[in-house]
């Protein structure tokens, strides 16, 4: 029986939005964007406060996922390069 949503939608490796975490959905959106975003785009995707955001990111930068540098007054973040291939 086909429960209701759009199916299909969301890639068959990749669970519905509404079951990704918060850090989940950051990284979504930055692989989204090319592996490189303001922080203040995150806020405006998400509708989240500049709080919550930063609580966020911090989290993702703390293990990693994530690295962030300022632009002016902006803060971007981008997802670390992959130095594995040597």
């Amino acid at each position: 029986e086909e429960s209701g949503g759009e199916a299909g939608a969301a890639a068959a490796d990749e669970p519905p939005e509404e079951l990704l975490s918060n850090e989940e959905k950051v990284l979504k959106l930055v692989r989204e964007e090319g592996g490189r975003i303001k922080q203040q785009e995150i806020v405006e995707a998400f509708d989240w406060t500049e709080a919550k955001t930063s609580q966020v990111v911090r989290d993702l930068r703390d293990e990693g996922k994530l690295e962030g540098f300022r632009l002016g007054r902006e803060n971007v973040l981008r997802l670390p390069e992959e130095d594995d291939e040597i």
